[in-house]
């Protein structure tokens, strides 16, 4: 039986431990299994996954890594699953679902499993030879060093700091090369294209699949299908609705500002800053700009240029001040 069949058999045998579905079963939506597949496919050493917020990102990731765990597809001895995220609270939100999911398991299972919350967030299973562990760490630290794990889970990837996310990124995915493990990187988009996670997005590499559920730019923030895009689950009955989804875009439209930003980035899961510290234009107050037609072009012309860096793009504008 394939990885990934064993993997989706497990998780749809797990309970909902809270929101309004608590105590039912896990249904998994199209979108996931569709990750769960080519996450664990024999081939696959990387696999990245972009989706809005609130679409159960962080939860199949705790499912996966209870799974993996409990050696329910991956039978090492002595499994390493590291949840790492942002930061120490962020990663608690993984490592509290993996603990929830585990209260619905058969008691004989959960008698073997022993949780710490102090010093170290850690679930630890003493069946199947014992010596397995989940370790929930953050990119602050320097927890990853030394490690050989066998999954790894990036919580929200796109929003590390980027020096102390690109040095744990670096620790993980070497760590992963002594047992030949997987790393699952899981987050809505990052702020720009020249962003680690959205690199592991548009390059095309062997061993790595990828998995993003963003819409075109520049649509209207209410726009129905995009948002559908961006939050499959919204059709199945995981996160918030599609009519809650557009009111809430609605109002941010009519806020404009950094609320719309930050709705843009979080919940269409565009690739927009959400920096709004010294913005001088917004997304959406720059597409009001465009036109069809442009005035005349007389008299004398002066040109402004801002030259990017190495990543970004230069960009110029040209200003008739008589026209």
């Amino acid at each position: 039986m394939k990885a990934s069949t064993k993997a989706i058999r497990f998780l749809e045998s797990l309970e909902i431990p809270e929101g309004p579905r608590a105590g039912q079963r896990v249904k998994l939506a199209p979108f996931q299994k569709k990750f769960v597949k080519g996450a664990l496919a024999p081939e696959t050493s990387v696999a990245a996954l972009s989706i809005g917020r609130g679409n159960a990102k962080t939860a199949l990731s705790a499912g996966l890594a209870l799974g993996s765990l409990l050696g329910k597809w991956d039978n090492q001895p002595r499994r390493e699953i590291l949840i790492a995220a942002r930061t120490r609270d962020q990663a608690r939100i993984g490592y509290e679902f993996a603990a929830g999911f585990a209260r619905s398991l058969p008691d004989d299972i959960q008698k073997q499993l022993t949780f710490r919350r102090s010093p170290r967030l850690e679930i630890e299973f003493e069946g199947d030879g014992g010596g397995h562990v989940i370790r929930a760490i953050a990119a602050d630290g320097k927890t990853a060093l030394g490690s050989a794990p066998t999954l790894v889970l990036m919580d929200e990837r796109g929003h590390w700091p980027l020096d102390q996310g690109d040095a744990l990124e670096h620790a993980l995915l070497s760590g992963l090369g002594k047992r030949g493990g997987r790393a699952l990187i899981i987050s809505t988009s990052a702020a720009d294209d020249a962003h680690p996670f959205s690199v592991w997005l548009d390059q095309c590499q062997p061993g790595v699949y990828r998995q993003e559920h963003r819409p075109s730019p520049g649509l209207p923030a209410d726009d129905a299908q995009s948002l559908l895009l961006a939050n499959p689950g919204a059709k199945h009955g995981i996160g918030a609705s599609l009519e809650w989804l557009q009111a809430q875009a609605r109002r941010a439209i009519a806020r404009g500002g950094s609320t719309l930003t930050s709705f843009r980035l979080y919940n269409r899961n565009e690739r927009v800053s959400g920096e709004t510290r010294d913005l001088l234009l917004t997304v959406d107050e720059w597409l009001n700009c465009e036109t069809s037609e442009l005035p005349p072009r007389e008299g004398q012309v002066v040109i402004g240029i801002d030259l990017g860096g190495s990543a970004s793009m230069t960009s110029a504008a040209f200003f008739w001040p008589e026209t």
